[in-house]
């Protein structure tokens, strides 16, 4: 059991880890973009990259408190990380479309090498996404078969 608990513990700290770090490059490159007044970049991607954000790390916690406080109840576990999945998905999202609309109209004042970070973390988040949709449709595959 106390292995069981440390194994969560260093998992939720890991996973806050990599959120804390994904946050401050968002919060980071968003305000800087306030400070030097870019108007390329609309408050719409502002609002949703930090909406979907908080979203997330509210999901994570939210999700490893059910594994230590209510172990038994799966479909609650479940929920939650459907939730998180859906809010990643939707924040990944909104961070492409940014991207894509900085590079669409040529902005120069978003350009930087905090947004250089910020894509190639979510060209990785958007493969592995990808990768791990196919892996679980050969998983599906295979447990179906047998």
């Amino acid at each position: 059991m106390q292995k069981n608990f440390s194994d969560i513990i260093l998992h939720a700290t890991i996973s806050l880890i990599v959120l804390g770090i994904q946050g401050f490059l968002y919060f980071y490159y968003l305000n800087n973009l306030k400070k030097t007044y870019c108007q390329c970049v609309s408050d719409y991607h502002h609002e949703n990259i930090k909406k979907y954000f908080k979203l997330s790390l509210v999901a994570v916690l939210f999700f490893y408190i059910l594994l230590v406080v209510v172990k038994n109840n799966t479909l609650l576990i479940s929920l939650t990380m459907i939730f998180y999945i859906y809010v990643k998905i939707m924040l990944i999202y909104h961070v492409r479309l940014m991207l894509v609309y900085i590079k669409k109209y040529s902005c120069n004042c978003a350009e930087s090498v905090v947004k250089e970070i910020i894509n190639v973390i979510n060209i990785l988040q958007i493969s592995f996404y990808i990768i791990a949709f196919i892996l679980s449709l050969f998983m599906f595959t295979f447990i179906k078969s047998k």
